[in-house]
């Protein structure tokens, strides 16, 4: 049995399944780009081939994540200073160095494009021709 106590999460989430070393990562609705994120996945997980009900799960849960009120922008404040830093550095050089350049910059470009759709995608549903 789930047993979060956040009944939207354990519907979701078989989390006795998942291994206690397998990374995760959480997205909450105050995140300001909580939704697009989301909406990001749902774009990225379809073009993978994920079921259709996946999919409108994940979607649905963007809507909810949209329409919290409380908003913000992720900060680094649990870091320490040196922590900061060095991450920081750390992405600047997963970026340029190494030959890496490159491949992640089209990473992040094919993350922009999935979400660049996504949101094209709600624009045109909020304003249909």
């Amino acid at each position: 049995m789930n047993a979060t106590g956040r009944g939207d999460f354990d519907r979701m989430v078989k989390i006795s399944s998942v291994p206690s070393d397998e990374p995760v990562f959480l997205i909450r609705a105050q995140d300001a780009v909580s939704a697009d994120a989301v909406r990001a996945w749902a774009t990225l997980a379809a073009e993978a081939g994920a079921p259709m009900a996946v999919i409108e799960q994940a979607l649905q849960q963007a809507d909810r994540m949209a329409a919290w009120p409380v908003k913000k922008i992720a900060d680094d404040k649990h870091l320490a200073d040196h922590e900061r830093k060095q991450l920081a550095w750390q992405l600047m050089r997963r970026l340029w160095d190494g030959g890496r350049g490159p491949a992640a910059i089209h990473e992040a470009g094919a993350l922009f494009s999935a979400l660049l759709k996504a949101l094209v995608r709600k624009a045109e549903g909020a304003n249909p021709r």
